[in-house]
């Protein structure tokens, strides 16, 4: 017959089990802490990545000026004190800054904006420019587009027209006096690039006109087309 186990053999196994149960959940901790100290060695690192104070008092700086020079119309002048200057200065210490990147944008807004107003006051050549200073600041922005259509609208809508009216009695007399005065008309509007449109009674008064006219030096083929209508004239539209 085996002996039963002593009260010592029996405790000594009671422990043995009891050091077990607990040993087996250390082991299954320690990864998890590990992956709790990586976690938190990437949060420093990424917190060493964030702007210092002290740099973020300098793009504050920028901004400020920015915004200032912006509201004071100096959009890309002078040079070192203007808002396109403050608002890149600021880009430059804090990559992807919403404040100064929607600066910019303004700064396109407003000289797509004068380019407008400029078109509307005639004065081509300066929208244009304005226009060509936008595309440099930011040639992706949506406002382009519109504000290139509209100038050309403008453009178009302001070019002079002079209007020339032709007797009809010497034009169906086919009067040299005429066919002087018309290749005259027809070399200005050819060395300006004018469109000219020949308005006669009749289809072959149209094409007499457009013939004198376009015989007239210097060798390049007259812009121009007719219509119907009365009293008989020709409109020249300098481009």
């Amino acid at each position: 017959m085996t002996p039963f186990p002593g009260p010592t053999l029996i405790g000594a196994l009671i422990l043995l089990a009891a050091a077990g149960a607990f040993a087996a959940p250390s082991a299954e901790r320690a990864e998890p802490r590990g992956a709790i100290l990586s976690g938190a060695e990437s949060l420093q690192a990424s917190s060493e990545t964030q702007r210092s104070p002290a740099r973020q008092r300098r793009i504050d700086r920028r901004l400020r000026k920015g915004e200032a020079a912006l509201a004071a119309g100096r959009l890309t002048t002078p040079a070192g004190d203007s808002a396109l200057d403050h608002f890149r200065s600021a880009l430059e210490l804090g990559p992807g800054d919403l404040q100064a990147t929607l600066g910019i944008s303004r700064i396109v807004e407003a000289l797509v904006d004068r380019a407008i107003r400029a078109a509307e006051g005639g004065d081509r050549s300066d929208a244009e420019a304005l226009l060509a200073m936008a595309t440099e600041v930011d040639a992706t922005h949506p406002s382009l587009a519109a504000g290139r259509t509209r100038v050309a609208r403008l453009r178009v809508a302001s070019t002079p027209v002079e209007r020339i009216a032709l007797d009809p009695d010497a034009l169906a007399a086919r009067d040299p006096a005429l066919v002087a005065r018309l290749e005259a008309l027809g070399t200005r509007a050819k060395r300006s690039d004018a469109l000219v449109i020949i308005r006669a009674p009749r289809d072959d008064w149209s094409r007499w006109i457009y013939q004198q006219m376009n015989a007239a030096p210097p060798e390049v083929r007259l812009r121009a087309r007719s219509e119907i209508g009365q009293p008989p004239g020709l409109e020249l539209t300098t481009p």
